[in-house]
């Protein structure tokens, strides 16, 4: 028996080492099988990206130069620049002049083409394009990236600039990384193994010397065990020489067996107090649950909380799909105002804001998701459904516009500068339910209308309610609307409509004051530089400007650029001013509209310093 113990044990405890021993090799080796393929990936991706951005930089420059010469019909001096080009950069396989009749003016690959009428398709492609271009091409079984580059003169299309750049080098140097990568993963797997193995040699040799010693003290305390089994309580532990916790365990038996005599005796004495214990407990839990409904009455209904907590299906993982109307707030500039002020000072004025729009919410039945810093993200329509939640949705946003109009009072009593929101509101099919884990549960709302609800509220403006056409179609009858936008938001393939909230009449009847913006002509432009900012990421290309022209809230610019490349209304700029102490603030604005007539679009501010802001309405009062 005491044979068959020991080499269970050491098998048991050889099993249990070495499935620890292969798990931790095997996702050793895989996390850094993943490490070096996502770094491979990442490498590729910066090596084209670099290639790219390289080749495109070149061409523009190159083009521009071509325009100039073109312009003073210096073709002779157009194919000098066009061959050294080539020369000068490996990558550049060939240049081509073609006119917009496609006729080929110069080809540095192929010279006997030149003052030749081309007619493939490609060639017919390339003469048509009427903005910069490019394609995917195979010369001689070579890889080229064509840069197809219209060409003006004043503005009139002359023809293209055809430059093709071979892809071999990229390709190259990806073949080599590649090389290296795996290279360093094979020497990984060798050394992995290798020190696996020493370590399961080690492992056999303690688990061995283990077994063996604790075999022994486990026979004595299996037949005491067994006395103590038929109701023998003197039951005693003996021949146990160890000093370590196997002579723990033999002195706690011979105890155990000491106390459970005396444990049957008490045994009756708390069967009589048991129920006593219960009542108590009950009452307890009652308590318990009263609280549980105080706290979540802090954040959702007590419907909603009755829903939860009563239901069997209340707080089960899972969901369903289902129609809701989401609403998302956002302050508008809060973040650049919070860096400027004190810890408390921005809890304070968070906690002022939260808690008037938690009531207004409340008020109108939405739940409240989630507060995410400054902004709010609440459901119509779920957990509990109504058949008037896109109505509800529209009047709760306006009457949260309004309830800022005493929150800013507030601020303005405690020296802050007053705040401004903007509001999202789209209605669609969601997933809704309880997401998480037995520990910890969020009820939430998964899809893509609820992504659709936050780029809708992106295109606002503070004060401003948008809605989706979708949650229009549900309340036309009965609400007001300022104007009709057309976007194109992430994800969605064609336009689609969001439209300005003006009011909502019926049992509601609220409405927005919207004061008009009064644009003054500065007597002084203003010079600036501003940058195009696309999903949160600030384009590194600056463009110059000026102010024209001034309002409370916003400004006229005049970009000094081509009308086509005019920021599109809803865009969203970092502005920097060119004026004494000032050019390192940054400004936040948004394009309303473009301005008739002129390469100027008119912006509203939504983040400015504050220091700007005063020194702007001074310029603008003075007007």
């Amino acid at each position: 028996m005491n044979y068959g113990i020991r080499w269970r044990l050491l098998s048991i405890m050889l099993s249990l080492i070495m499935a620890v021993l292969f798990t931790l090799t095997y996702i050793q080796i895989w996390s850094k099988q993943h490490i070096l393929e996502k770094e491979l990936t990442n490498r590729e991706l910066l090596l084209r990206e670099n290639n790219l951005q390289r080749e495109q930089t070149l061409s523009n420059n190159i083009a521009n130069q071509v325009e100039i010469e073109i312009a003073a019909f210096n073709f002779s001096i157009i194919s000098e620049l066009l061959s050294r080009a080539t020369r000068n950069n490996e990558d550049l396989i060939y240049g081509m002049l073609m006119s917009i009749e496609q006729e080929v003016y110069i080809h540095t690959l192929k010279q006997e083409l030149e003052l030749e009428f081309l007619t493939d398709k490609e060639d017919i492609f390339a003469v048509k394009q009427k903005h910069s271009v490019q394609q995917k091409l195979k010369l001689d079984g070579l890889e080229i990236t064509e840069f197809i580059r219209p060409i003006q003169i004043s503005t009139q299309p002359w023809g293209v600039l055809r430059l093709g750049f071979s892809m071999a080098k990229v390709v190259e140097e990806i073949e080599k990384s590649k090389q290296e990568l795996n290279e360093q993963l094979r020497w990984m797997i060798i050394q992995s193994v290798i020190m696996a193995i020493i370590f399961l040699i080690i492992a056999f040799i303690a688990v061995f010397m283990i077994s063996a010693r604790i075999s022994k003290p486990l026979i004595e305390l299996t037949a005491s065990a067994r006395k103590l089994a038929t109701g023998d309580f003197s039951a005693t532990i003996n021949n146990i020489e160890c000093d370590d916790e196997i002579s723990v365990l033999a002195t706690a038996f011979a105890d155990m067996a000491k106390n459970l005599e005396q444990s049957y005796a008490q045994l009756e004495k708390y069967n009589l107090s048991l129920e006593q214990l219960v009542e108590e407990r009950t009452a307890e839990l009652q308590r318990k649950n009263e609280l549980i409904r105080q706290i979540f009455g802090r954040y959702i209904t007590d419907e909603i909380v009755d829903t939860l907590l009563e239901t069997e299906s209340g707080l089960a993982l899972g969901g369903d799909r289902r129609e809701i109307t989401i609403l998302t707030s956002d302050l508008r500039g809060f973040t650049a105002q919070a860096n400027v002020l004190s810890s408390e000072q921005v809890i304070k004025i968070l906690n002022l804001y939260l808690g008037a729009m938690a009531d207004v919410i409340t008020e109108y039945h939405g739940t409240i998701n989630q507060f995410l810093g400054d902004g709010i993200l609440v459901f119509f329509g779920a957990p509990v459904h109504r058949d008037n939640d896109p109505e509800r949705a529209v009047a709760c946003a306006i009457a949260m516009q309004q309830a800022m109009k005493a929150i800013n009072e507030e601020l303005t009593e405690w020296g802050v500068a007053s705040l401004e929101m903007g509001i999202g509101i789209n209605t669609g099919e969601v997933i809704v339910g309880n997401v998480g884990s037995e520990k910890r549960t969020h009820y939430s709302a998964i899809g893509n209308n609820v992504n659709l609800a936050y780029r809708i509220e992106s295109y606002t403006i503070g004060g401003q309610i948008f809605i989706s056409e979708t949650t229009l179609n549900q309340v036309k009858n009965i609400v007001k609307i300022w104007s009709k936008k057309l976007v194109r938001p992430k994800g969605i393939k064609q336009e689609t409509a969001v439209y300005e909230i003006e009011g909502i009449t019926g049992k509601y009847n609220l409405s927005l004051d919207k004061k008009p913006e009064i644009f003054k002509q500065l007597k002084q432009e203003i010079a600036l530089k501003y940058a195009v900012i696309e999903e949160k990421h600030v384009s590194t290309q600056e463009i110059d400007g000026k102010i024209i022209k001034l309002s409370a809230n916003g400004a006229v610019i005049h970009c000094k650029a081509s009308k086509y490349f005019l920021p599109k209304p809803l865009t969203n700029l970092k502005l920097n001013i060119i004026m004494a102490n000032l050019s390192d603030e940054d400004i936040y604005a948004k394009v309303l509209n473009q301005y008739p007539n002129s390469n100027s679009v008119y912006i509203y501010f939504t983040s400015i310093p504050q220091n700007i802001k005063t020194e702007l309405l001074t310029i603008y009062h003075n007007l």
